[in-house]
């Protein structure tokens, strides 16, 4: 029996996530995306969308940090592409640290391990951080 699941642990260098671990994470954008299709769905069943489902709508509004919902879910795949390293093809990051870089914009090396304690000693971390500057120059709504 594995350890019970508590994100504000880091075991092995992983959040623990427990049995989510091997799930995709989703970016704010994701997650306002599929709830759209849900309250539309369920406007045109005359059904109305439950509460929390609506805060969390709106959470996502107010706090996505990329308006343009193509380029969050290309954002995300190419923060985590294979790149060659030494001679090696190594994924630069973690869907987790992937998502939570997208949701969070951090504008530093330092930030983003602040924010994400898992890219502590991440040798591409500053590439990451550099690659969501023009994400940001791009959204006028970042800043």
């Amino acid at each position: 029996m594995g350890t019970e699941p508590d994100a504000a642990q880091i075991i092995d260098n992983m959040v623990n996530l427990g049995d989510l671990r091997k799930k995709s994470g989703l970016t704010l954008n994701e997650v306002d995306v599929r709830l759209q299709q849900i309250d539309r769905e369920r406007r045109s069943a005359k059904r109305e969308l439950p509460e929390d489902a609506k805060k969390t709508l709106e959470y996502c509004k107010k706090f996505k940090q990329l308006r343009n919902n193509i380029s969050a879910s290309t954002a995300k795949e190419s923060l985590m592409r294979p790149v060659s390293d030494r001679g090696k093809r190594v994924v630069r990051c973690r869907d987790f640290e992937a998502t939570q870089l997208l949701n969070l914009m951090p504008n530093t090396g330092d930030e983003a391990r602040a924010l994400i304690p898992t890219l502590e000693g991440n040798p591409h971390l500053e590439d990451l951080v550099r690659e969501l500057g023009p994400l940001k120059e791009f959204d006028p709504h970042i800043g």
